[in-house]
């Protein structure tokens, strides 16, 4: 839609499910976060919109974070639109490890693009220089020491 109607927690949780895919979706507009992968494994997010309107770049961003990866392994976040959150674009926390971020435009104001507290081995930097994340407007990227990246 083009009109937040804010959910009270989440746009859409994931929890404790392995081998799930989540494409196409267009989620925006919530109260807390956007999309929440919790105590999985090997989830595939992939070409979503989180915090624009449908069918458009207008703002319509998540209170909190616009992705949360936590507790979860062996992930690939790619292709997405994550714009206009909160807190942070994208948050991978807990115990996630293992996690590939890449070719993902990630924009927002006077936030964290990408914020990295778990101590896993996580990638924000692509395959190869031809494929990196685009964080644009941002307020920095925040890495736990151990994770992979800049």
């Amino acid at each position: 839609g083009s009109a937040a109607v804010y959910n009270r927690l989440y746009g859409l949780l994931v929890n404790g499910c392995k081998n799930v895919g989540m494409t196409g979706n267009t989620i925006s507009g919530n109260y807390g976060y956007g999309l929440y992968v919790l105590n999985g494994s090997s989830p595939d997010i992939e070409n979503n919109r989180i915090g624009v309107a449908a069918g458009s770049l207008t703002a319509l961003g998540n209170r909190t974070y616009g992705l949360m990866v936590s507790n979860a392994a062996n992930g690939v976040v790619k292709s997405n639109i994550i714009a206009n959150s909160g807190t942070a674009g994208l948050y991978i926390a807990g115990t996630s490890s293992s996690v590939t971020v890449r070719d993902n435009d990630i924009t927002g104001k006077n936030h964290k693009g990408v914020l990295i507290t778990s101590g896993g081995k996580n990638t924000h930097r692509g395959d190869t220089p031809a494929i990196p994340n685009r964080l644009q407007t941002n307020n920095g990227t925040r890495s736990k020491p151990g994770s992979d990246a800049p």
